[in-house]
């Protein structure tokens, strides 16, 4: 429920200035990314491989429970 007493909030006071970021971190930080990389494309094929055994598992089911009603 809405206070028409509470403390209203200054966004100036909340959001802290942005960091610009150092080389280092930038490194690191391209480091982390080029070592996961392989496990992020190797996890986006396998839930592809997935959604599409799903798919067709799907079409399959609708064609022979098709086949069941008629």
């Amino acid at each position: 429920m809405w206070n028409p007493f509470r403390k209203k909030r200054r966004p100036e006071a909340c959001e802290p200035e942005p960091a610009i970021p150092t080389p280092e971190a930038v490194r690191e930080a391209m480091e982390l990314h080029l070592h996961m990389r392989p496990r992020v494309e190797r996890a986006t094929q396998e839930r592809d491989r997935l959604m599409a055994e799903n798919h067709f598992a799907a079409r399959i089911r609708a064609v022979y429970q098709g086949e069941r009603a008629s």
